[in-house]
Formats: C-alpha cells, structure tokens, sequence
C-alpha cells in the first residue's frame, strides 16, 4: 500500500473532503463486517464468543479526519478542558463542577460535550 500513497493519496483527500463538505456518508461505508472472536475456555459454548464490527478503512479515516479537525477548532476555542494532559479525572470533574457553578451563578446555561482523544488504529 505505501508504493500506491502518492497515487491514491490526491483522489482519497478530495473524496473525504467532498463528504465533509457534503455532509454525507456513503450507505455502503456503514455496513459493517461482523465477526465472533474466540475468548477463552470452550470453544463450543457460544457465549464465549464476542462480536467484533470492522467497518472499511475508508470510513474510518474519515472519522479520524474529523475527530482530529474538531479537536483542533474546539481547542481554539478553548472549549476543551486538557485533563488528558497529565491531569487526574478528579482534577477534571472539580473544573466541570466549577464551571457550572459558575455559569449557575451568573445565569448562564451550562453545556459540555464528551470525546474521547484516543485515536482509533486502522
């Protein structure tokens, strides 16, 4: 795949960028590919057994694209708190609580939105 990157890299850019700009997403990059992962004891008792989806690899880049543009714009903002920067999820509910406290208080409406930073591996 690396001897094709410059080849395919121009079409792929320009397809994810028409569908963030379209706002769509194709019918087929939804479907996704089930399968039973073994883990562990008999292999005959089907509830040993867990799903896994695998979705195209497509569809997961352009998730990762833009997971990676909103972190950016919201850090910009400066909506996003950086407790996942060596900072304790106590440490990061104490500044929500502080926050809404404080929009409470100057009667303002209080609003948060949750992403998880960890990007998903292709």
């Amino acid at each position: 795949m690396r001897d094709a990157e410059a080849e395919l890299a121009p079409s792929i850019t320009y397809l994810i960028n028409k569908l963030i700009t379209d706002a769509t997403v194709p019918a087929l990059w939804k479907v996704a590919r089930v399968t039973s992962l073994y883990k562990a004891e008999d292999k005959l008792l089907v509830e040993i057994y867990r799903p896994i989806s695998v979705l195209p690899v497509l569809n997961k880049l352009l998730e990762r694209v833009i997971h990676t543009q909103m972190i950016v714009y919201l850090d910009h903002l400066g909506w996003l708190y950086k407790f996942r920067c060596g900072r304790s999820t106590i440490q990061a509910m104490d500044q929500l609580n502080n926050s809404v406290l404080d929009a409470m208080d100057g009667g303002k409406v209080a609003g948060m939105l949750f992403l998880d930073p960890r990007p998903s591996t292709l």
